[in-house]
């Protein structure tokens, strides 16, 4: 039972990890961007919500 409690506290931990890489990739994505279009919203938060990554994935397009 000791190691399925670790496995599952691990898989865990490891979506975490990955959920914290991918925002930071996003923001840097995003921050490459700034010389061309500055998107709306605050960055420096620890999350893009998922409204608004919607937000700024239309203005992106609507400006493409």
């Amino acid at each position: 039972m000791d190691t399925v409690a670790a496995y599952n506290q691990r898989l865990r931990e490891r979506g975490i990890d990955r959920f914290v890489d991918a925002m930071h990739e996003a923001k840097l994505a995003l921050a490459a961007l700034e010389p061309f279009y500055r998107v709306s919203g605050d960055l420096d938060r620890w999350e893009i919500t998922e409204p608004d990554a919607d937000r700024m994935l239309t203005e992106l397009l609507r400006t493409r």
